[in-house]
């Protein structure tokens, strides 16, 4: 039985925007709305990190936090509507790669 076409995505090639983030410092990657497409973990570390939905680093609180990420190696897809803007904190020595859309 024929299948219609196969649509793929290339999520870099989507967004055009991917942030390589490394040390402890908390980043305002953007300060409006965005989506976040993905947080790749290149370099483990010995704490978490998190990504909240807001605008700055001052703002982030329980309750707009949308990940916490691993203190692992691994790639998480998230494709995650964020309202306010997209703010990372990594754990110490973490090296993250954030796609946002």
């Amino acid at each position: 039985m024929p299948q219609g076409p196969i649509f793929t995505r290339d999520v870099a090639d989507a967004t055009g925007y991917v942030a390589n983030i490394t040390g402890t410092a908390v980043s305002s990657l953007k300060t409006t709305n965005a989506r976040l497409i993905k947080v790749s973990v290149v370099a483990a570390s010995t704490a978490v990190g998190g990504v909240w939905d807001c605008a700055a680093a001052a703002s982030t609180a329980a309750g707009n936090k949308i990940f916490t990420i691993p203190a692992t190696v691994g790639v998480y897809t998230l494709e995650w509507p964020c309202v306010s803007g997209v703010t990372v904190a990594t754990g110490a020595g973490m090296t993250l790669a954030v796609t946002l859309g």
